[in-house]
This record gives C-alpha cells, sequence and structure tokens, in this order.
C-alpha cells in the first residue's frame, strides 16, 4: 500500500522535534516505521531509538522493520524497545552509580511487595499501631489499608515523589522510607522504580547523557497519549529541549485510556509542545474503519476523522432483555455472520476475526460461558509479567535462581526457607538445599552458576525427572519446567549469545518480554484496554450500561468520564467493517438482586433496536 500525501510528508519531513496528532486506522505506526526506513535509507550510519509501551507494540514495529529485504544490513542501527526496558538496560550499566553492589533484581510480583511492608510493619509497634487505627477508622481490614498503601507508594513513585521529597505525614514519609531502603537492601527495586533511577542517572550525570546522544541522532516515541509524568520526565532528561534533537512523538489525545496509571494525553498536546516547540502533522484518514464506524466514533470525541472506504459497514446499538440472552445474541449473530457473510465483507469471516470487547473483565464471563457451551474456540489476551509455577520443586529452583543471581535477596531467601520447612535461614542456598528433600536439585543450581546456560542446565533436568515413576507430581513438575523452558526459547530469540546469561534471564521475565504471544485461533475476548493496536472485521461490545460502561466509579467525575468516553471511542474504532453495541435490559447484582438499566449515556442518542 502507498503512503498518502499526508503521511508521506511525515515520513519525509526535516529534522528537528515533531508531533504527528493521528485519529484511529489513520498508520500512524506504520508512519512512524517508514520514516525509521526513510531516515536508515538517507544515511546508512545514523543510529535511532524507538520507544513505546508494551512489548506487543516493539515487537510489532520490530518485525516490520526487520522484514524489509533492503535495509537488512541495517536494522542493527535500530534499537526498538518499551521505555522500561530501556531504563532497565541503562540501569545494569550502571547499577553501582545508584547504590547497588551488583546488577539489581526486580521486585514484580505484588506479593513481594506487600511482604516487605508486612515485615516493616509488624517490627515497629508505632506502624502496627496506626495501620489498627487506620483500619477501624475506615471500617476495613488491615489487609485492606496495606493494599491502599502500596498502591499510594506506586503513585507516589509514578511522579517521582521519593521519601525524601515527601512532607504530607511524617509517619507515612518513615514508613514509605523503610520500605525504599529495605530494597535496596536486597539490592532490589520495584517496578515503578526503573523509571526514577534511569532518571536518576540521567539528570545527575551529564556523561551519561550525553553518551546516549552521540549514540542515537533520533528519537521516537509512539503512543505518546499514554505518557505519564515520570515517563515524560525520563525522555525529557534523555532529549533535552535546549539540545535542539531529533525527537518524534506520535499518538491520538482521542486514545487517551490509561489515566488509572497516571497517563495523562496533555504531556503530549501541551507540555511536550511547549517545551520542544514541535513541527506539527495531523493524520485523520480513517483507513481501518467502515464509514457508520467514522461517523459514530466522530460523534463521541471532537474527532474529524475521513474514510475513504468504499463500505458503509455497520454500527448498529441493540438493548436485549439481560446478560444471558445478550451473550446468545451475540454468539447467534457471530455464527450467522461467520455461516452466510456480509455484503460489506469481501471473504468468508473465521472465527479470529470477531471480537468480543467489554469494559471490565468480568462483563465477559457470561459470553465465556456461551461459548464453552457451543464449543466455540476463544480466547482472553492476556497481559502478564513474572511466571507462576505450580509445582513446589519448580518453585524453589526459581527462588533458587534468584538467590544465586542476588546473594542480598532476603525476601526470597525468608520464601525458600518456608518451602523447604527450614527454621534457620543463616545457611546459603546450597546448604539450604542439601539439609532439605530436594537436595539433588543444587546439583543443577551449581551448574547453573558455573554454566550460565539455563537451557542446558534445566533440559538436563527434565531428563532426570523423566526417568521417575508416573505420578500426578511428575507431570506437574514437567509442565512447569516445559513453561520455564519456553520462556527461555523466547528470550534467546531476543539476546545475541554473547549477552545471555540467567541474570538477564530473570530481568527479562521480570519485564515481561518473554511471554509467549497467546494462542489466537478463536474469537477474541479482550477489555477495552487489551484491545489498544488491535483491529477485527467484526466487534461486538458488550455491556454498554450506565455503571457498567461508563463505570460507575467515573460517574460523578468529569476527567473519569472523559477516560470512559475514549475507552469507547478506542472499542469501537477496532471494528473495521462491522461493530454491534448491545446492553442488558435487567442485569443480575452480585447480591441477588434484578437489577434494570439505562442505556450507556454514549449510545442513549442513537437508534436502538429492542430484541425480546
Amino acid at each position: 500500500m502507498n503512503l498518502s500525501l499526508h503521511q508521506s510528508e511525515i515520513v519525509k519531513c526535516g529534522n528537528g522535534a515533531v508531533l504527528v496528532k493521528a485519529g484511529p486506522g489513520s498508520g500512524k505506526t506504520r508512519v512512524v516505521i517508514e520514516r525509521i526506513k526513510y531516515l536508515l535509507h538517507s544515511n546508512p550510519n545514523v543510529n535511532i531509538l524507538a520507544l513505546t509501551f508494551s512489548n506487543m507494540a516493539a515487537n510489532e514495529m520490530k518485525n516490520r522493520v526487520e522484514e524489509d529485504d533492503e535495509i537488512e544490513d541495517k536494522v542493527s542501527n535500530v534499537t526498538i524497545g518499551t521505555l522500561h526496558s530501556f531504563c532497565m538496560d541503562i540501569i545494569q550499566k550502571n547499577y553501582s552509580m545508584l547504590g547497588f553492589s551488583f546488577e539489581p533484581m526486580i521486585f514484580e510480583n505484588n506479593n513481594d511487595r506487600k511482604k516487605i511492608l508486612v515485615e516493616i510493619i509488624t517490627e515497629n509497634p508505632k506502624f502496627r499501631d496506626a495501620f489498627h487505627q487506620s483500619a477501624l477508622e475506615k471500617n476495613t481490614t488491615i489487609e485492606k489499608r496495606i493494599g491502599d498503601c502500596l498502591n499510594y507508594i506506586s503513585e507516589l513513585k509514578k511522579k517521582f515523589i521519593f521519601p525524601e521529597k515527601y512532607d504530607e505525614d511524617d509517619l507515612f514519609k518513615e514508613l514509605y522510607s523503610e520500605y525504599c531502603e529495605t530494597l535496596l537492601a536486597q539490592n532490589a527495586m520495584d517496578f515503578d522504580d526503573i523509571l526514577y533511577y534511569a532518571y536518576k542517572l540521567f539528570s545527575e550525570n551529564p556523561n551519561i547523557t550525553n553518551m546516549y546522544n552521540k549514540i542515537y541522532k533520533y528519537y521516537f516515541v509512539d503512543e505518546a497519549q499514554d505518557l505519564n509524568i515520570a515517563q515524560y520526565m525520563v525522555i525529557k532528561t534523555l532529549c533535552n529541549p535546549k539540545s535542539n534533537l531529533n525527537i518524534m512523538m506520535v499518538g491520538d489525545e482521542n486514545q487517551s485510556i490509561y489515566a488509572f496509571n497516571g497517563s495523562d494525553s496533555n504531556i503530549m498536546t501541551k507540555l511536550y509542545v511547549d517545551d520542544y516547540s514541535p513541527t506539527i502533522f495531523e493524520l485523520y484518514e480513517n483507513f481501518r474503519s467502515a464509514k457508520s464506524i467514522v461517523r459514530y466514533a466522530n460523534t463521541l470525541e471532537d474527532a474529524e476523522s475521513e474514510t475513504n472506504f468504499y463500505y458503509e459497514g455497520e454500527m448498529k446499538f441493540y438493548s436485549i432483555l439481560n446478560e444471558d440472552k445478550e451473550s446468545e445474541w451475540v454468539v447467534n449473530n457471530i455464527l450467522s455472520l461467520k455461516e452466510n457473510g456480509h455484503p460489506d465483507i469481501d471473504h468468508k469471516l473465521e472465527y479470529q476475526d470477531f471480537c468480543i470487547i467489554a469494559r471490565n473483565r468480568y462483563s465477559l464471563d457470561t459470553i465465556a460461558n456461551k461459548l464453552v457451551e457451543r464449543n466455540i474456540p476463544f480466547y482472553f489476551k492476556q497481559n502478564n509479567t513474572g511466571i507462576l509455577f505450580d509445582s513446589k520443586m519448580i518453585r524453589v529452583y526459581d527462588i533458587c535462581i534468584r538467590l544465586i543471581i542476588n546473594p542480598q535477596d532476603v525476601l526470597h531467601k525468608k520464601e525458600l526457607c518456608d518451602l523447604l520447612t527450614i527454621e534457620n535461614s543463616d545457611h546459603n542456598v546450597h546448604e539450604l538445599l542439601q539439609l532439605s528433600s530436594l537436595k539433588e536439585l543444587d546439583n543443577y543450581i551449581i551448574m547453573l552458576e558455573q554454566e550460565q546456560d539455563f537451557g542446558m542446565v534445566t533440559k538436563k533436568l527434565k531428563k532426570s525427572i523423566d526417568s521417575w515413576d508416573n505420578s500426578d507430581e511428575k507431570e506437574v513438575i514437567l509442565k512447569d519446567l516445559d513453561l520455564f523452558l519456553e520462556h527461555w526459547n523466547n528470550y534467546i530469540q531476543q539476546v545475541d549469545r554473547d549477552y545471555r546469561n540467567i541474570s538477564s534471564f530473570r530481568t527479562s521475565i521480570s519485564l515481561g518480554k518473554t511471554v509467549k504471544k497467546s494462542d489466537q485461533n478463536g474469537i477474541a475476548l479482550l477489555t477495552v484496554h487489551m484491545s489498544k493496536g488491535l483491529q477485527y472485521e467484526v466487534v461486538h461490545v458488550v455491556g454498554c450500561s450506565e455503571g457498567s460502561f461508563p463505570d460507575y466509579r467515573s460517574l460523578n467525575n468529569e476527567n473519569d468520564l472523559i477516560q470512559e468516553k475514549n475507552n469507547m471511542f478506542v472499542a469501537v474504532t477496532r471494528a473495521k467493517r462491522l461493530c454491534y453495541v448491545t446492553y442488558p435490559i435487567y442485569k443480575n447484582m452480585p447480591w441477588g438482586e434484578i437489577k434494570m438499566q439505562r442505556a450507556s449515556r454514549f449510545i442513549s442518542n442513537q437508534e436502538i433496536i429492542k430484541i425480546n
């Protein structure tokens, strides 16, 4: 497909700061890819850094750059990844400047963070009494208050407000400070620390910033509407506006749906504009969606999307008796379209051409049950970091790997002692294993320390387990080992042989880089946030009643309602040809009440077809 006039203008634009405001289906990622290729053709020696916000988006961009044979020998000049992965790479190369003894480990699991906080609270009567009192005053549990405290710490870190800058509550400041000190003492960080430590390195060490500016001559930030202030501060510190660097941000303010994570489209449209005075381009021609879908989407936002699609398509709205009947209608509609086709779709529809989107995961449960009953293939798109095992043996194996990488990890050493039912944690990993019923594991941990080849050592362990008598335990262990090796195989496809080691592998797991793309041979069941960046021939958006979509928590907050409207905009613009929006007239509430529903404010002014 040839570039449009507007797309071509952006691809071939001059140097300096650029902002591309691009509507849904306008080919914004393609513009970034073509711009990268154009720069590589124009200057074969140029190095480029392209940053995005999900591993899926980063992998897609990599694949699209690599599949162009004309720049095959220049692909190594392009670094594409998530902002967190880029920042973690910088931290690993400069960890000693941050006070770490060696490459820090990421405590990506929320339970790990919770255990640290619980221990701090338990050991200090002052904190313990405060949490008891707070739980009584709020009429809730201590566990809930600890969860709230962790969320608040996360919010502060996302704004780069660390203990030394916090001045609202002295007791919380002390708790927050102990939490951060405990992580540092264990040579660890949580996920929110990654951006801060990279920012600290850039802002306090101009030589590091200058080095990266010498390496990379062009910077790209895709999905820039999803930036939060911490992410923007990292980018701004790396690409100082006064340095006249070549930076391009691409995004759509109407698709900003991550406010709950601190994102704000004003960072792209106002802050970036004020700081960098970029040349601004606009892409509003929708190459994805049929005319009727674009017309409706434009009513949701102050959008000016245009479409040259020949097809009118369908954009229809339905009210249906209850959730069970709504699910039944959606499934029957899918089966009918798959069997009979549609005049505006010029090929036979398969299950992977269909997508069902809801505001939250629970609104998809009834439909999932219907699909199971009818033996129709489907999948839930996952967004996982980390890895969970079912067998005790492989959980021990994983923790031992963590501990040989990071001997200062007190948290996981205690967890290992609990799993091995050993009270004295003064022993090292090898001594603990030798005192346990899993002493044969020690041979493999020693091999790992010596060889650093996880794949080779783990295959040897698997071969040993294979010789056991058949049992349920053996089956679970082998499945866990297969899962671990699957992550390793995904890792070695991404990392050159010379740079592979168990520390790098464990970090890749924590960053979600080793998660295999899920089997997608079926109908996609997605929340709105999971649907970003995807497209399907036919989309059903379900559960569109007031309190569900928009979410009940947003109804009295203007900013939250804007986010909900953006959510609907994103949901319907995933559709290429056909989009059906439904809601149940009656809904079964969790406490047993049957409650009448009103159509979502986002569809109430549309013609709604009633189905009995």
